[in-house]
């Protein structure tokens, strides 16, 4: 163990009694509709550790999701799965975000924890 591992505090410390960590490392999610309520879901999911999260929304970033959704200034014009894609690495680079830039289909395979925000 390094130093800086030792000095780091670990972020997950506070959920581990609500949010066990070895069942979360298995479960992919997957978030249709990221628009003000998707988009905090799919962010407070990768701030506690969701492995694998996929988003869905066939939306594109407008100036007015600035100020109701969260989004940034530079996003607008993003496809909102792909500026939310880019938020969440910017959390933890190691979550495998999977944007899918459509329209939810019953064909699409999904995750085991599907957050339906639309």
């Amino acid at each position: 163990m390094s130093i800086n591992e030792l000095e780091r505090p670990d972020r997950f410390v506070r959920q581990s009694g609500l949010v066990p960590s070895e069942q979360l490392s298995r479960v992919a999610c997957t978030v249709i509709g990221v628009g003000a309520i998707g988009r905090q879901v799919a962010l407070q999911l990768a701030a506690i550790g969701a492995p694998q999260i996929q988003l869905v929304d066939f939306d594109v970033v407008d100036p007015t999701n600035v100020t109701t959704q969260g989004y940034l200034a530079n996003d607008v014009g993003q496809a909102k799965v792909v500026a939310t894609a880019a938020a969440i690495k910017g959390l933890d680079a190691g979550i495998q975000v999977i944007p899918i830039p459509d329209r939810y289909r019953a064909k699409l395979q999904i995750g085991e924890a599907v957050f339906c925000c639309v």
